[in-house]
This record gives C-alpha cells, sequence and structure tokens, in this order.
C-alpha cells in the first residue's frame, strides 16, 4: 500500500512545496496561551554581492555562526538581550525549521510552550547557503551542510553554559538526526551541554520511501529531506547501519520523534531499534482516506497534517516534560500495529504512517 499511495503522489502536481508554512502573517497561539514574542534575531553572515552566485558557504556560515551564537556580552561581562547565558535554569530550546519556513515558523509552538525571546534561538539556513533570503536558503541547503552549520551554531550557544534542548520540524529534523549520527561516531566531537532533541514529523525514512523524499524540491506534496541516508555502510560496502537506532545515544543526547500518522509520506513508516516514536494524530482524515474523498485536495491535506504537529498542544507538553525530566513525555505509546515495517524491538511506538489511521 506505501507504494501504490506515493505512485499516485508521484503522478500527482502541485505548485511549490505543499509542505511550507505561509511566512506571513504567523500563526496565532490558541487562546489561554501567552503570546510568543519572536526572538532576536540571529546574526548572519553578510549576503554576498548581487553578482555572486548563491553557492554553498557551510565553512564560513558556520564558522560565523559559532561566533554569533558564543560572543553575546557586554565588555563588562554582564548578560544582554539574547545571551545564551539566560537567567533560569531551563534549558535553551534551538529550533531549526524546514523545507520554505521562516524563522516565524514556531511561533506558535513557542507560544504553547510558554516560551519567553529570551528561552529560544531559531537556526537560519542563510549559515549554510549564501542567499539574503532565509526562505530560499531553508530551500536550498543540503543535508551535509546544514548539519555542519548547525553543529557550529548549537557549539556557539554551548559557551553561554545553558543546557540545550534541539526541535527540529521536518527539515530541520533532519539536520539533527544527521548532527546527531555524526556525535554517535564521535566525528565531529558531541557539543557539551545538549541533553536533548525533538524532531517533529521528520523525513527520515529509508528504503523506497526515503528516496521520494529526496525528490522534495521538485514535487510539491512531498517534504524535502535534503539528502538525508539513514544507512551508512563502511568502504568495503560489507558492513552497514542503520544510523537511527538508538540515535544520540553514544553522544548522550535523549532523541524522541512526534509524528502525526495521517501526514504519510511526510515522514517515516520505520521504527527503528531505541528509537522513542510518539504518534499525535490531527483532527483530519488519514492519506487514503484523504485520497479517496478527493485527489486533488491531497496535497493541501498533506501540508496540513505535517505541519499540525507545530500547534499541537501535546507536543508542546510532551517537549516541556523532557525538558524538566528527560523520558517524561505522557503520550501514550500504543502497541505496535499494521503499517509498521523495518527493525522492531524495544526502540519504537506508535502507529506507522501508513498504519490504519483512516
Amino acid at each position: 500500500m506505501p507504494f501504490v499511495l506515493l505512485a499516485m503522489v508521484l503522478a500527482m502536481s502541485a505548485p511549490g512545496d505543499a509542505t511550507r508554512l505561509a511566512p506571513d502573517p504567523a500563526p496565532s497561539p490558541p487562546a489561554g496561551t501567552r503570546p510568543a514574542t519572536p526572538g532576536p534575531a540571529p546574526t548572519i553572515p553578510a549576503p554576498p554581492p548581487p553578482q555572486a552566485p548563491a553557492i554553498p558557504l557551510a565553512p564560513v556560515g558556520a564558522a560565523v555562526a559559532a561566533l554569533a551564537a558564543g560572543l553575546r556580552r557586554t565588555r563588562t561581562g554582564a548578560p544582554v538581550p539574547g545571551d545564551a547565558s539566560g537567567l533560569t535554569g531551563e534549558p535553551l530550546v534551538v529550533f531549526v525549521p524546514g523545507h520554505g519556513n521562516t524563522r516565524e515558523a514556531f511561533a506558535g509552538l513557542a507560544g504553547l510552550m510558554d516560551l519567553g525571546p529570551e528561552d529560544y534561538r531559531v537556526f537560519d539556513y542563510r549559515w549554510v547557503v549564501g542567499t539574503a533570503s532565509h526562505v530560499h536558503a531553508s530551500q536550498a541547503a543540503g543535508i551535509d551542510g546544514a548539519a555542519d552549520a548547525l553543529n557550529a551554531y548549537v557549539a556557539g550557544l554551548a559557551d553561554g553554559g545553558r543546557d540545550l534542548y534541539l526541535v527540529g520540524f521536518s527539515k530541520g529534523g533532519a539536520a539533527i538526526a544527521e548532527m546527531l549520527a555524526r556525535w554517535d561516531g564521535d566525528a565531529p566531537a558531541p557539543v557539551p551541554g545538549v541533553i536533548g532533541a525533538a524532531l517533529l514529523d521528520p523525513p527520515i525514512a529509508g528504503g523506497f520511501q526515503g528516496t521520494v523524499q529526496s525528490l522534495g524540491r521538485v514535487i510539491g506534496p512531498i517534504p524535502d529531506d535534503g539528502g538525508y541516508r539513514p544507512v551508512r555502510c563502511d568502504w568495503t560496502g560489507l558492513r552497514c547501519r542503520d544510523t537511527r537506532e538508538h540515535l544520540g545515544r553514544a553522544a548522550g543526547v535523549e532523541v524522541m520523534v512526534l509524528r502525526n500518522p495521517k501526514a504519510g509520506i511526510t515522514n517515516f513508516d520505520e521504527r527503528p531499534n531505541g528509537l522513542r516514536i510518539y504518534d499525535v494524530p490531527d483532527d483530519g482524515p488519514g492519506p487514503l482516506a484523504a485520497l479517496a474523498g478527493n485527489p486533488f485536495t491531497y496535497p493541501w491535506r498533506t501540508a496540513q497534517a505535517h505541519e499540525a504537529v507545530l500547534s499541537d498542544r501535546r507536543v508542546a507538553d510532551c517537549i516541556r516534560a523532557e525538558m524538566a525530566e528527560l523520558g517524561s513525555c505522557h503520550i501514550p505509546r500504543p502497541a505496535p500495529g499494521p503499517g509498521f515495517t523495518g527493525g522492531g524491538g524495544g526502540g519504537g511506538g506508535g502507529g506507522g504512517a501508513f498504519a490504519a489511521v483512516d
């Protein structure tokens, strides 16, 4: 069934990126929550001259990102607005946007989590790609460059002495997964102070579904994974490993995935060993029901379901609980059901992306 559904999607066309959030206006937080004030805009490297081509600038961007994040104190040493050291004992949240997102993409979630501007930062893809547009940079950045720049940015923030908690949406979740996989292999060494990570509806599938997700830059209803590859082999090709298995364990980072199974192809339907997974379905139809009901609205429904994790109170409460005590997310993890593929064992939970969710 997953192959039939993906084949039908590939045969469809949709203008633009169906998983992109509208940049303006930012979604309003639900009633009863504190309106989120966007954190101070991060310092970014100067864009290249107009005549210069927009080429990857990962080394330069990463160095500037680290410098901008690490040196945020006055000459007297007193904290200033945006200083990663903060005045509270809670971890500093680092949001990593997805393909085509603006920094306002997390405004609703920050409000649900009751985060003030001093409590979070937003990663900027312009540290990866030399362009003046954050949206264009987020679309053009590959996963390798994004992981390099994110590593430097996180290292700079860690210099402030405050624990860090990473939250990545869509392609941002894939970037975090790539960085943590490298940390697990000790190249580069893990950044001290990163205690946990939440991957929200991340396109980190393997096999055929993962191959399709890598086509997201040109096919609207499909998310862009930036070229993320979960399975790595040695130079002989005789020994391979799935980096999603026990992701973050060797690096000392507690990782969880929160995904909407009703979004279908925007996340993944596997259950890697040692990866904590929670399902947070929204109230809309699942992928099969959406296609059967009105195939022409399927791209819109896919985007709606994909973005639902950013405005879900359960997601916000789960992350807040993890920040207070790792491993304490309250969302139930149901027993495996139809639709699971990949490794079993003690790592996962919840329903697969193509489980019976209609």
